[in-house]
């Protein structure tokens, strides 16, 4: 397995049959508006993990300073396809952000993770992530 940054809308395209296993809501054409928004934000940086060239995890992170924790590194749609869950390849994309964070000298290593997600909030945990509140969200 290897991790790539994916830099490019032609790099990120692919990886909406992934995020969709776990957004299935999402539509293709508004992941790919996204994409060229996210691509406008210098500090967002998406990663792909791959099994013999195949496409099976994702996770998308960027860094950033607020006053409660300085400076961080915040991880964002993290997916591995649910025919490779449970093979280490979660705890590898972890270790690449984190060490991606301490290159760039982030004091935390943040993440949201729904209520509902129950399997993701105990792998966080095994990991070392501790649970400090909620994150709100409100249509508009």
């Amino acid at each position: 397995m290897i991790i790539k940054k994916l830099n490019t809308k032609s790099e990120i395209a692919p990886c909406f049959e992934i995020l969709k296993q776990h957004h299935g809501h999402i539509k293709k054409a508004d992941f790919l508006r996204y994409i060229d928004e996210i691509l406008q934000e210098k500090n967002y940086q998406m990663i792909g993990a791959f099994v013999d060239e195949k496409l099976v995890a994702i996770a998308g992170y960027w860094v950033l300073t607020r006053f409660y924790s300085g400076k961080y590194i915040q991880i964002g749609n993290m997916v591995v396809s649910q025919n490779q869950r449970n093979g280490g390849i979660g705890k590898k994309l972890l270790d690449f952000i984190e060490n991606e964070g301490k290159k760039q000298n982030c004091e935390h290593f943040i993440l949201d993770s729904r209520l509902d997600n129950k399997n993701s909030h105990l792998f966080y945990e095994q990991n070392g992530f501790e649970v400090m509140g909620y994150h709100f969200m409100k249509d508009l």
